[in-house]
């Protein structure tokens, strides 16, 4: 099973009963939604031998209709991500990194997003 695979796995369920890869959302999707992708983020500063660790990303980008939709599928994937281990090869620690203010995409009828991201 793929990284995506199986974070969209670990996190779909509850609040978040829909969690797609990116790429793979239906044309229609009932909301609310979630797409996942992974990143890697900035290096980070070198240690005293040279070694700089480059962790990755992952990047959420949560769809709603309401408000109230969107606030409850953030909080949902920030209690399932901050803090957490993730279902990955060696059990990395997920810990939030940014998120942005809530926008309304005029193209699709107002649907509410936002971008959450997480770094491991």
């Amino acid at each position: 099973m793929s990284d995506i695979a199986a974070l969209v796995t670990f996190l779909t369920g509850g609040p978040l009963a829909r969690v797609y890869p990116a790429n793979a959302v239906p044309e229609n999707p009932d909301y609310p939604y979630v797409v996942l992708s992974l990143a890697h983020a900035a290096p980070g500063p070198a240690t005293s031998d040279g070694h700089k660790s480059t962790p990755k990303r992952i990047v959420a980008r949560a769809f709603a209709r309401t408000s109230d939709g969107l606030e409850e599928v953030c909080a949902a994937l920030d209690s399932r991500l901050n803090g957490r281990a993730l279902p990955l090869p060696g059990s990395p620690v997920a810990e939030f990194e940014m998120s942005t203010d809530v926008d309304r995409d005029a193209a699709t009828a107002g649907v509410l997003g936002s971008l959450m991201t997480y770094k491991f």
